[in-house]
């Protein structure tokens, strides 16, 4: 892997090589370095429900494994450091719930915050675990957009906040404000999932 493996398929620094087709359809699991593997899972089924035993955490169908910092399976990470995991995790609970149990639980750093996912348009907090991990706990955006920009909101379809702060000046939104998550496509109509 280092700079002068080749392999059959030529170096990846090949500059007139063409990119690839996507060939990962989900992630599998990722390993997370702790200091201590109870402190880590005993924070994560507190705060976040999570199934799992000593050794992993179970979130949906993906897997974290946990490697105890100078305990790692091989082969592992070249740097294997607590604390250098930046990850989003999807929920399915109303964020307004989320919100409550992260705050009676004390950990919330930033947020709710907009952010633009993987999926498009998500409201997003932030908080770290024990090792210092950045943790995002993510809702996708329960509202579709189809509309013809610039327009004015009708006052009978509430926004969501982050979009009633864009639209308090009583400007046309553009584009611009909401992201390239948008579909243009004729006349203005709000879709509530």
């Amino acid at each position: 892997w280092g700079e002068g493996n080749t392999g059959n398929m030529g170096s990846w620094r090949d500059n007139n090589r063409t990119p690839s087709l996507c060939l990962i359809h989900r992630l599998d699991h990722i390993v997370m370095t702790v200091k201590r593997l109870k402190d880590t899972t005993m924070f994560y089924s507190k705060i976040l429900g999570n199934g799992g035993d000593q050794k992993a955490l179970c979130f949906g169908n993906q897997k974290f494994n946990l490697y105890e910092v100078g305990k790692e399976f091989e082969p592992k990470a070249t740097h294997v450091v607590p604390g250098s995991l930046d990850i989003c995790l999807i929920t399915k609970m109303h964020l307004e719930e989320m919100v409550q149990c992260l705050k009676a639980c004390d950990v919330i750093e930033e947020g709710p915050v907009p952010i633009t996912g993987a999926k498009g348009p998500t409201m997003s907090i932030y908080f770290r675990d024990p090792d210092e991990d950045l943790i995002e706990v993510s809702q996708l955006y329960p509202l579709m957009m189809v509309s013809a920009l610039p327009f004015y909101p009708l006052p009978h379809h509430p926004l969501p906040s982050f979009l009633q702060t864009l639209t308090q000046a009583q400007k046309p939104l553009t584009t611009a404000d909401l992201g390239t998550s948008c579909i243009l496509l004729g006349d203005l109509r709000w879709v509530w999932n």
